[in-house]
């Protein structure tokens, strides 16, 4: 072997070794970048899912408010429709009870109602019936030669029957038919 291939061979040999080397770190390198890829990745999803995490949440707050105020809107409709039924159910009830006051069975009405509140007071002394005029007119004889008890006007508001009163025993009682309905549509 002259110096010619030993140089040849020893030049083979490095390009060799320089090769492996060279491999070697160029894989180190990929290693390397593929780790700092791979780590970049993984805070960029973390940062992806804590905002996403975050913005869901808002939504679904944002959605559950909506949710609330809708049922809370809804409800606020339902009652005052529902005071808007009552308010026409009672005008129209007092319509019919107009008419009602101003027929015969009315009359036997008008003396149960009375008959129901004396039946609840002890005394009968110092006690006035409170009639509307409309009854009064009508009734007034009828109510005195009964019961001879005083007999006094109530407004026209309350459409009939009666209200009780004796102020010695602290009783009142409220027996027309106004109140009657404003009870009803309480319940």
């Amino acid at each position: 072997m002259d110096v010619n291939e030993k140089l040849q061979q020893f030049g083979q040999s490095l390009e060799e070794i320089s090769g492996k080397e060279y491999k070697q770190i160029e894989e180190e390198v990929d290693k390397e970048i593929k780790s700092g890829i791979e780590e970049e990745v993984k805070i960029y999803e973390n940062k992806k899912q804590t905002n996403f995490d975050k913005i869901s949440q808002r939504i679904e707050k944002d959605y559950n408010k909506k949710v609330y105020n809708y049922e809370i809107q809804c409800k606020k409709e339902i009652i005052d429709e529902q005071k808007k039924l009552k308010e026409n159910l009672k005008l129209e009830i007092i319509k019919r009870l107009n008419d009602f006051v101003k027929t015969n069975e009315y009359e036997n009405f008008l003396l149960k109602s009375i008959d129901e509140g004396l039946a609840k007071i002890e005394k009968e002394n110092d006690t006035c019936i409170g009639i509307t005029k409309s009854d009064l007119e009508r009734y007034n004889e009828l109510i005195t030669n009964k019961y001879n008890i005083k007999i006094k006007e109530i407004e026209e508001k309350y459409i009939g029957g009666c209200i009780l009163e004796n102020t010695n025993q602290g009783i009142f009682i409220d027996n027309t038919l106004l109140n009657r309905i404003d009870e009803k549509l309480k319940g």
